[in-house]
């Protein structure tokens, strides 16, 4: 069983999803405050069907995606470091090597994110992502269905270079990050407190959704702050703050044609810019 859940997982982030998706919903409905923009059934359910055609985008290119990491694998090594600290203990074993994938899947990912920030191709695959206006848990559904394809060069290709770590401490880290993304992504008004500068929460990751200068290319980390503390981008939230975000110049995106094609309408509108600036 524990064979199948791996192999769903690693083909289509379909099921925990769908079990994510109706828990924060539950949460939200009955938890959530007022905000300025709040999320509306036909909004929740757009940003369904944009995660559904990227479970149907790593479904349908699995082969392609196990070729690649399988090539990696072999020619490069499973991962510098080995998790086997004790031995006689698999729990504890289990339990660090679920830990050390998350700081570096998580170093790997902040890298990642300030590039699809900082680059212009990148940015508008990653335009889909922060074109929600109402920020919600299936705001983290809202993406491109190219961004999981490049991330996976950018992330999970160097977590595996980096780490040796079991199939099941790797299924165990994704579903944390699953959740945490959505809970992350969520409408909640929720203050961690003093353990803001620790973990990244609803409060602090809005402020990198944020349409205010303030906050632009701040917060890149998706668990822990640290790295953004590090590297000079951290910004913390104010008492009761909890900005509008979307896209400036009132861009928008409000339909799964263009959120599937949006990049592409992007990257052709810059090169044909650059052919006629050429000409």
């Amino acid at each position: 069983m524990k064979e199948f859940l791996i192999s769903c997982l690693q083909s289509t982030p379909f099921f925990p999803w769908v079990i994510l998706t109706l828990s924060f919903f539950v949460i939200e409905e009955f938890v959530q405050p007022p905000t300025a923009e709040p999320s509306t059934v036909a909004n929740r359910l757009l940003n369904c069907a944009c995660g559904l055609v990227v479970c149907a985008t790593a479904l349908a290119l699995k082969p392609l995606l196990y070729t690649e990491l399988s090539f990696v694998t072999r020619h490069f090594g499973q991962g510098l470091i080995s998790i086997k600290a004790f031995p006689d203990n698999p729990a504890l074993t289990l339990g660090l090597a679920v830990g050390a994938f998350l700081i570096v899947q998580d170093f790997c990912f902040y890298l990642w994110h300030r590039l699809q920030h900082n680059v212009r191709m990148l940015w508008h695959i990653h335009a889909v992502h922060h074109s929600e206006r109402s920020l919600n848990s299936t705001s983290y559904m809202r993406q491109s269905w190219i961004d999981g394809l490049v991330q996976l060069l950018c992330v999970n290709v160097p977590c595996v270079l980096i780490l040796n770590v079991s199939l099941e401490a790797q299924y165990d880290a994704y579903l944390i990050a699953a959740a945490w993304n959505f809970f992350g992504h969520s409408n909640l008004r929720l203050q961690l407190g003093f353990m803001t500068p620790v973990l990244t929460g609803p409060q602090l990751h809005r402020l990198h959704h944020s349409l205010l200068a303030k906050h632009q290319d701040k917060n890149f980390a998706q668990f822990f702050p640290f790295w953004d503390l590090l590297f000079g981008t951290y910004v913390p939230p104010e008492r009761h703050e909890f900005p509008p975000t979307g896209l400036h110049q009132e861009t928008r995106i409000e339909s799964l044609r263009l959120m599937v094609s949006w990049p592409f309408r992007q990257w052709l509108r810059h090169f044909t810019r650059q052919a006629r600036e050429n000409a």
